[in-house]
């Protein structure tokens, strides 16, 4: 015999007190059962967090620390030669400003190189960053990451007699490769200062020239 539970609802009203003595009340429905909490529970939450939050600053680069742009950028700006256009516009104002305006750009300096056409024979003026070493300055044949060398490094090639403006001063100078010794001390500081050399390493095949301009007479 199958029991069947009548609703209350649909008792007259005369016989709902009676029901409602005959019928027990109905237990609680808990949803979720209590739990006994774990005797370490608070310990194993403050090393989560911890271990959580060391993750994070491990992650983040220190202060001295750039971070290298998206290689995929770096591409789409080599492949629609943005860099050759900014120098235009650079250098002319880097010349009509005597230096005031396009020298600084945070910690990077930069400075306007003369070098003679290997082919032509015509003075080319292109704005570099540098980066001061001793009485000398260094500059990087990066080429945005090209496959080639820039023209002003074949210049050099040809004739490494130059000039350099920096700021308001115009400097003789002669050009020549960096040496092992002097790569393997300038080249991981010149990509701290300058995180885009570091993505234009690994987006060519090209050893990318360091060159030490050093002011003639000295």
């Amino acid at each position: 015999m199958t029991n069947f539970s009548y609703p209350r609802w649909a008792l007259p009203k005369v016989f709902r007190g009676l029901f409602d003595r005959l019928t027990p009340d109905p237990q609680p429905q808990t949803i979720f059962a209590p739990r006994t909490p774990h005797p370490e529970a608070h310990h194993l939450l403050f090393r989560t967090v911890r271990l959580s939050r060391n993750r994070m600053i491990s992650a983040k680069p220190r202060k001295d620390q750039a971070m290298t742009p998206p290689l995929g950028l770096l591409r789409f700006i080599r492949a629609i030669h943005l860099w050759h256009y900014t120098s235009i516009v650079h250098r002319w104002v880097y010349r009509a400003s005597g230096g005031k305006v396009g020298y600084s750009a945070g910690a990077i300096k930069n400075l306007l190189l003369t070098t003679t056409g290997r082919k032509s024979g015509e003075r080319r003026t292109v704005p570099l960053a540098y980066f001061p070493d001793g009485e000398t300055f260094v500059v990087v044949a990066s080429n945005g990451g090209a496959d080639r060398d820039p023209a002003w490094w074949l210049n050099l090639r040809s004739n490494p007699s130059a000039e350099v403006q920096i700021g308001d001063r115009n400097i003789a100078v002669t050009a020549r490769l960096a040496s092992d010794a002097e790569h393997a001390r300038l080249w991981p500081e010149l990509k701290r200062v300058n995180p885009f050399y570091a993505g234009y390493e690994q987006i060519t095949d090209r050893a990318i020239p360091v060159v030490v301009l050093a002011a003639q007479g000295n």
